[in-house]
């Protein structure tokens, strides 16, 4: 059995640990030779461990100091040896020690020394014998004799070591496991390797050497460094592969953020399956691997001056994955490649790589993804199409200039294409892939040609936006009966063909499309099945400075009866065309920065969000829609004091029992005059930490204000002052009703924020016979007056604003 000493970073995080070790043992057995050669090797390696030199007189119940080191240690090792069993105070410890294990989540870890583990497992010879004795003594308290007989089972079924015979030592050690949290730092010492021979196994995390390794055995199978030196690169593991070290037996070797220089003496590692030298960040060359048929995962990502890997590389017909992203400085990868059983290529970030290695044929049909971007390649060679399994292929952000033929991919899923500031033309081929679903295309600049037609059933997102040089959209082929979100905005494009042959499409950005051709989008459909466009389905439309006056949607459009959100945003209207409110499913219209708007005749009934922030020419402010819970005024200069109060009195008076809820912001420096009750003078906030230095407002309210009245709305409102942000939160009877946020308006002067509750949606919280408002502004930006309003329910059932004082309210 293999012998391991596993600080876990698996453990809880909850308790404090005291000690990194405890060590149980039979003091009469080990003390002077084993357990003592033991503690002193922990403690030589930084690891905190507690043993108690102490004998304890027959009889002696165990101390409570002791019990307690056993709560406080990270990690027990169990020394089971010929005489343990027939110390009670060895049981209780080892009963104490497993019940740590199961409630606090502490490793235990047993060593048998110099017996079987079947003896200490059932009892038998010392063991059995030590029992008998027990029994006999015990005979009163056989359950406690049955607690031991159980820990002892229980311990000797754990994954430990056994030292048997006359090897013992470091020379006996095949396995050692340092896994530790990042909190936690130890020092191991790399001459320590020296009398380990017969070490086969060794993974360390997150440990640092405190010297250079110039040692190895050769007996390894799995050396594991992980990722222990990312922490801190001051511990950078100095690796020095000494020239006797020649590990015929090695299947893993991750020296991941290792200074390793030098490979030469992976020539003949026929079992070598896994090697990761990521972030080796002075290794310059891969050498010819050849002599390691098996590998299957090769790692070098980040190998900053890795400039060379060797043509060996590119037939290691085991390899699954290989990644090589972030090589900055690779120049030279594989002239061929004919990796039969690759699964994963990864030449992100290579930006000094020109070339994509030649594809053997009938080779690489294994390989499912292969990301390129942000690399130097400037082409794909035509025998990409020897990829027949290809699913994912990212090339964004490289020099390609073009797209081959992609027919022999009939697989790809997915084609990112995005930011290739070089490309100029698509293949046709691109078009008819079947199986594609994501094609991104977006910030290719230089980008005039794109397939001419348009036929892959399974795209469900395109995305070209930012493409200023392509003015055509494919011609349509078929039903896109997939396809949900498009995206052109800021692309050239003149015009679309009807989206009713876009029979899924949820969402449509064509934000900055200036020479966008509205109209294009009511086009007739040229065959009658595409005639199925769902009316069930909710279509978000951004058009966003696109150039648009009035004369542009005077015709509906053909998708105009599932539009449930309208961007016309920064765009050239005076006056919004009545028609916008046969757009009937309506809920959310930005028609923000629309400098020459100067009203809104109409708006749709089932409007919920209006947002015309900097409509600085907007004289008048439409009428309400009864579901609308949200209006933003920001910015609006042109507003008059007459249209804003007229606001306002819509609100006090015929409007106020159209909707329970609503929010407004608007030009404005003071809280509505029709307010009750309002106040200036805030306290300082001192026990909220996120709060604390701010400004609080408090209000209470008899929820019951006058005989036959019952409180059933509430009217709030404060003042914003002009600045990019405010911090706010509203809390109505302890419960959140604006959660604390940002106000990212860019206000050129103050505003007035109003909004309306319904405090039937908030019975449930309703405490006693008190409504309690509480506003909370963040230290620094002070809030110089907030108000709160109420609307009465009558006897008759009838609604009304209450105007008068009531000496009941209470303002904090």
């Amino acid at each position: 059995m293999a012998n391991q000493l596993v600080p876990s970073s698996s453990f809880s995080s909850t308790p404090s640990w005291t000690y990194d070790v405890f060590l149980s043992f039979r003091g009469e057995d080990t003390r002077t030779n084993f357990t003592d050669h033991l503690y002193h090797a922990l403690v030589r390696h930084g690891i905190n461990t507690f043993i108690d030199h102490r004998e304890l007189p027959t009889g002696e119940e165990i101390s409570p100091t002791l019990l307690k080191a056993i709560d406080k240690s990270r990690i027990s090792v169990i020394v089971f040896s010929k005489n343990y069993a027939s110390s009670r105070w060895c049981l209780d410890e080892l009963v104490h020690i497993l019940e740590c294990r199961k409630s606090k989540g502490q490793m235990t870890r047993p060593i048998f020394y110099k017996v079987d583990p079947s003896d200490v497992r059932h009892q038998t010879n010392s063991y059995g014998a030590a029992f008998a004795d027990h029994t006999r003594k015990y005979k009163n308290d056989l359950e406690k004799v049955q607690r031991w007989r159980t820990a002892l089972t229980e311990a000797a079924n754990l994954k430990g070591a056994t030292l048997n015979g006359g090897q013992y030592g470091t020379k006996k050690i095949r396995s050692i496991v340092v896994e530790l949290p990042e909190s936690d730092v130890i020092r191991l010492n790399p001459e320590s390797f020296l009398r380990m021979v017969n070490l086969e196994i060794f993974i360390n995390h997150n440990a640092h050497f405190s010297g250079r390794v110039d040692y190895l055995p050769n007996s390894l199978r799995w050396f594991d460094l992980g990722t222990q030196s990312i922490i801190d690169n001051t511990h950078t593991v100095v690796l020095n592969l000494p020239s006797n070290f020649h590990p015929r037996h090695l299947v893993k070797f991750d020296v991941s953020y290792s200074g390793i220089r030098q490979l030469k003496k992976f020539k003949n590692l026929a079992k070598l399956t896994w090697m990761n030298l990521s972030g080796c960040e002075f290794l310059e060359k891969i050498p010819d691997l050849s002599g390691s048929p098996n590998i299957q995962h090769l790692y070098l990502s980040e190998c900053k001056n890795l400039v060379e890997v060797d043509d060996s590389v590119g037939f290691l017909d085991k390899l699954v994955k290989l990644d090589l992203s972030w090589c900055s400085n690779l120049t030279t990868f594989a002239t061929r490649l004919g990796l039969r059983s690759l699964k994963e290529l990864n030449l992100y970030g290579c930006t000094k790589l020109e070339r994509l290695p030649e594809i053997e044929k009938d080779k690489m049909k294994s390989l499912t993804s292969l990301k390129i971007g942000k690399s130097g390649i400037r082409e794909l060679p035509s025998s990409i199409a020897y990829l027949t399994g290809l699913m994912i292929l990212f090339a964004n952000g490289c020099e390609l200039q073009n797209v081959p033929d992609l027919s022999g991919n009939p697989n790809i899923r997915v084609l990112d294409l995005s930011d290739c500031t070089s490309l100029v033309e698509v293949h046709d081929s691109v078009g008819f892939l079947d199986k594609l679903a994501i094609l991104i295309l977006s910030g290719c600049s230089k980008l005039t040609r794109f397939a001419t037609r348009l036929g892959s059933r399974s795209l469900c997102e395109l995305y070209l936006g930012g493409c200023r040089r392509l003015e055509s959209f494919p011609e349509i082929e078929g039903k896109m009966e997939s396809l949900w979100y498009l995206d052109i905005q800021k692309s050239g494009i003149r015009e679309l063909p009807s989206i009713a042959y876009f029979t899924r499409l949820r969402r449509l950005e064509a934000s900055g499309c200036e020479n966008i051709q509205l109209l294009s989008f009511g086009k007739k459909v040229k065959f009658d099945e595409v005639s199925s466009y769902s009316t069930n389905l909710q279509l978000s439309l951004d058009l966003e400075g696109c150039n648009l006056s009035e004369s542009d949607i005077l015709v509906p459009l053909d998708c105009w009866s599932t539009l449930t959100k309208l961007n016309l945003s920064r765009n050239n209207f005076v006056s919004l065309p009545d028609c916008i409110s046969k757009v009937v499913n309506l809920e959310t219209l930005y028609l923000r920065d629309c400098k020459r708007l100067r009203e809104i005749p109409v708006l749709p009934l089932k409007l919920e969000h209006l947002y015309l922030d900097d409509c600085t020419s907007l004289k008048k402010i439409p009428k309400l829609p009864p579901r609308l819970a949200r209006l933003s005024l920001c910015n609006c200069s042109g507003l008059s004091g007459d249209e804003v109060a007229k606001l306002e009195n819509n609100l006090l008076n015929e409007e106020i029992d159209l909707r329970s809820y609503l929010k407004i912001i608007y030009p404005g420096n003071e809280v509505p005059k029709w307010f009750s009750y309002t106040s200036n003078h805030p306290t300082t906030i001192q026990h909220l930490k996120e709060f604390v230095g701010g400004s609080e407002f408090c209000f209470e309210i008899p929820l019951k204000l006058q005989v036959g009245e019952t409180l059933l709305e509430l009217a709030l409102s404060f003042v914003l002052e002009p600045r990019y942000y405010s911090y706010v939160s509203i809390l109505i009877n302890g419960k959140i009703f604006e959660p604390a946020r940002r106000y990212y308006e860019d206000r050129k002067a103050t505003h007035v924020w109003l909004a309306l509750v319904d405090l039937r949606e908030q019975e449930q919280e309703q405490q006693g016979d008190i409504c309690q408002v509480v506003f909370r502004f963040l230290n620094g930006y002070p809030m110089k007056s907030c108000g709160v309003h109420y609307l009465l329910r009558n006897q008759d059932k009838s609604l009304h604003f209450s105007a008068s004082d009531d000496p009941q309210f209470l303002i904090f």
